[in-house]
């Protein structure tokens, strides 16, 4: 079985880094503002941020953490690369470490990452106990699959002042429900699992099937595999979007 993630992850990563930026210079309010014709800078003024200097922990170097690292470090952030195989760098990541060391590595992190497959080792990685580590200037980004991040304690700590933010693309239930808190947590940008999309998507989506198809047909090696062994694979779908990426 093998999968899209070679069309998605330049796309994903971009939808990323634009949704950071977003959020560091204030983009949500200033829309709001613009929307009732409401010049008021000084609400959000004193929130304003930039990505350089600040610090990137990038959960998971897939595809995805891999396009996403060089554009953060273009932007002058240090990238903190977390993967099961922390003995393999990655062009972009200042630093590379195993999953068993995120607890120490998330104090130090302005900005969360994660760009997660949806597999038993990941369900829930993300939890009250690991945001409760995060400094309340954090700001946490979902660009993989939504069960990687405990969506209640993230609305939970946004409502308390806990986190800055929230950027996210996906979620465990799709659609979101109309009543999650995530909706009007605080600090929180919410896009509709569209990170993946432009124009040319699906036609770059058939290319690859049918290369694949005549690989098949013809007895080649097949590339990018699925690993079942790690729990990628059939699993029961909780939505629509949830299966289009790796």
């Amino acid at each position: 079985v093998t999968n899209g993630a070679s069309v998605h992850a330049a796309t994903v990563a971009e939808h990323g880094l634009a949704m950071m930026l977003a959020l560091a210079r204030g983009l949500p309010q200033a829309c709001a503002d613009q929307a009732a014709r409401r010049w008021r800078p000084q609400p959000w003024l004193g929130g304003l941020r930039r990505l350089g200097g600040a610090t990137a922990l990038l959960l998971g170097m897939g595809r995805i953490g891999r396009e996403l690292a060089p554009r953060l470090a273009a932007m002058e952030m240090h990238v903190i690369g977390v993967r099961r195989h922390p003995e393999r760098p990655a062009p972009g990541c200042a630093e590379m470490h195993a999953p068993a060391a995120l607890v120490g590595l998330l104090p130090r992190a302005d900005w969360l990452i994660l760009a997660l497959p949806a597999t038993p080792a990941t369900d829930r990685l993300v939890g009250a106990e690991q945001l409760s580590l995060l400094p309340p200037h954090a700001v946490v980004v979902n660009l993989g699959r939504g069960p990687a991040l405990d969506e209640a304690a993230l609305a939970a700590a946004l409502t308390a002042g806990r986190l800055a933010g929230a950027a996210l693309d996906v979620f465990e239930h799709e659609p979101l429900a109309p009543d999650s808190p995530l909706w009007s947590a605080p600090g929180c940008l919410i896009t509709p699992h569209v990170a993946a999309a432009v124009p040319d998507t699906w036609q770059r989506q058939t290319e690859l099937v049918s290369a694949h198809l005549r690989r098949f047909l013809a007895g080649e090696p097949l590339e990018p595999l699925v690993d079942k062994q790690r729990g990628y694979g059939p699993r029961p779908s909780k939505c629509y979007a949830e299966e289009r990426r790796d």
